[in-house]
């Protein structure tokens, strides 16, 4: 909110010059490269225009710090191209210290930065990866900046139907920063979101708020775990896939949109909601319940719906094939008496 986390020399309001002293984002960059995960760099500071206006009644109105609240002005005023220069100045030296994956923006960028700027701000930041040979992307949030630009992020929300541009959720695994007041939601919710968007071409930013000194509360860490110990299992229809000809079959959908989740929590997946993810000839087929009878249909994969012939079924962290029949109208097939994990279930159908 136009207050760098690293040495800045753009702006003197930094965390090495003020505050902890410390290069925050460097940090953060190094442990996750160290770990091989992706390192994702968020601006917000395109806010800061209307952030602190009333601010302005006090310090603020002082011209000398005007590269923390913004230069004085009225509520309503147009953003000066001053403010805009130093808008890109600051992301553009972000990315240039610490060659991030992914840059994402919050609504700032469709609701204040004028499109001229966002068109330079999106130019240089391809231009420098592809001088970096580097495969990165922008995440915003707004339809009307071109779909293909970047990626489309929803907070809080999802798409209800397979789409061709890419997209992402951002989310929680409870409240966005530490606080004993927003509920965590359940492994078994935070399973089911994940497959349902893969499924439709999206993919997930999952947020976990630290604690004040910075551990993970131990309410996420189980959470995560869990997460990761579906994974281990069902991470073959996960990773690498691409969506089907559908993203799936069932009685339950959610809304599109931000914040669609808040619409969600009086529904379940149940056994009959089908998710379908591909990897090269392999289909994946996940159910979002297990069935009490033990048996799954599949109506998208009768043999009037799709004409391939079946080779084989099997469910992740099983062993061996499963018993199948198939008919104009359905795939039937029958699981073991044990499941292979506590959520949503895979099978790999050659």
């Amino acid at each position: 909110d136009n207050f760098a986390m690293w040495n800045s020399k753009v702006t003197p309001w930094n965390s090495v010059l003020m505050g902890p002293k410390r290069d925050i984002t460097g940090e953060l960059d190094k442990a996750y490269k160290k770990r091989e995960l992706k390192f994702m760099m968020s601006f917000h500071h395109g806010f800061a225009w209307k952030y602190y206006k009333y601010a302005f009644k006090y310090d603020a109105a002082n011209p000398k710090y005007a590269l923390l609240y913004t230069e004085p002005h009225k509520e309503g005023a147009p953003l000066s191209q001053k403010f805009l220069k130093q808008w890109l100045a600051i992301v553009n030296e972000g990315v240039s210290l610490y060659k991030p994956d992914l840059i994402w923006f919050d609504h700032e960028l469709g609701e204040d930065i004028p499109p001229n700027y966002q068109r330079e701000m999106f130019a240089d930041y391809y231009n420098w990866a592809a001088r970096n040979h580097l495969e990165s992307a922008v995440a915003m949030k707004h339809r009307e900046i071109h779909q293909y630009t970047g990626i489309l992020d929803w907070e809080r929300g999802r798409e209800d139907k397979l789409v061709l541009y890419p997209w992402l959720t951002d989310t929680s695994l409870g409240p966005w920063y530490n606080n004993n007041n927003t509920p965590y939601r359940t492994p078994d919710n935070l399973v089911d979101v994940l497959v349902d968007i893969v499924s439709k071409n999206g993919t997930m930013l999952l947020n976990v708020g630290p604690a004040a000194d910075g551990s993970i509360p131990e309410r996420a860490k189980t959470i995560l775990l869990e997460l990761g110990g579906w994974l281990k299992i069902n991470g073959e229809a996960i990773y690498g896939t691409r969506p089907w000809k559908i993203f799936g079959e069932g009685p339950t959908n959610n809304k599109a949109g931000e914040y669609s989740e808040r619409e969600e929590k009086p529904f379940h997946y149940t056994s009959q909601d089908i998710r379908f993810t591909t990897k090269g000839d392999t289909l994946f087929a996940i159910a979002l319940d297990w069935p009490t009878d033990g048996v799954l249909k599949f109506h998208s994969l009768g043999a009037a719906q799709d004409a391939r012939k079946i080779k084989s079924v099997q469910l992740l962290g099983n062993k061996g094939a499963l018993n199948f029949t198939r008919d104009d109208e359905n795939l039937t097939v029958t699981l073991p008496k044990t499941k292979p994990c506590n959520y949503a279930y895979s099978l790999r159908i050659n």
